[in-house]
C-alpha cells in the first residue's frame, strides 16, 4: 500500500491506526461507481475533465514555489 511506504513512517501510531481504519471503511471501486451513478467510461471522462481543469492551478502553484525558491524535501 502506498500509504505504508510514503506517509506511515512519518505518522504516529494513532494516526497510522486511524488511517488503517479509514481505509477499511472505503468502498470498492465498483461500489463507489454505483453510488455515484457512474460507469467506467463516464468516470474516466469526469476524471480527465478534472485533470484538465487542475493543470493551470498546478502550474501556477509550481511557478509560485519556484519564484520564491521554495523546495520540497521529498
Amino acid at each position: 500500500m502506498a500509504y505504508a511506504k510514503v506517509c506511515a513512517p512519518y505518522h504516529t501510531w494513532a494516526v497510522r491506526t486511524a488511517v488503517s481504519a479509514g481505509m477499511c471503511a472505503l468502498p470498492t471501486r465498483d461500489q463507489l461507481l454505483m453510488k455515484l451513478n457512474e460507469t467506467d467510461d463516464s468516470a474516466e471522462r469526469e476524471m480527465r475533465r478534472y485533470i484538465d481543469a487542475s493543470l493551470p492551478i498546478i502550474e501556477y502553484i509550481d511557478k509560485l514555489y519556484i519564484s520564491r525558491s521554495i523546495t520540497l524535501d521529498w
